[in-house]
């Protein structure tokens, strides 16, 4: 995040970041392919070097968040969450 936002703003109060999980580089672990979603709010030929650099891939092109995010770890992580929530039978 701190190669995306300028030092300044990291070291502010409050600061509030979105992540997903991205489902490359596939050998990492979960921590190594989060995202920041305020990459992809950025000039393009930004978002694609930083997601270059991130996904290690040789070219991202015009990828959709959609083909990178981890489905497996959020199905996972649904799953792991609904058996919690109580049934009000209704």
């Amino acid at each position: 995040l701190a190669e995306l936002l300028s030092k300044d703003v990291i070291k502010d109060k409050g600061l509030c970041c979105s992540f997903v999980i991205a489902n490359v580089p596939r050998d990492a672990p979960v921590t190594e392919r989060i995202i920041p979603l305020a990459i992809f709010q950025s000039e393009q030929s930004i978002r694609n070097h930083y997601l270059r650099k991130w996904l290690r891939l040789s070219t991202v092109g015009n990828l959709d968040i959609r083909e990178i995010l981890d489905w497996n770890y959020y199905i996972e992580r649904f799953n792991s969450f609904m058996p919690g929530v109580p049934y009000t039978g209704r």
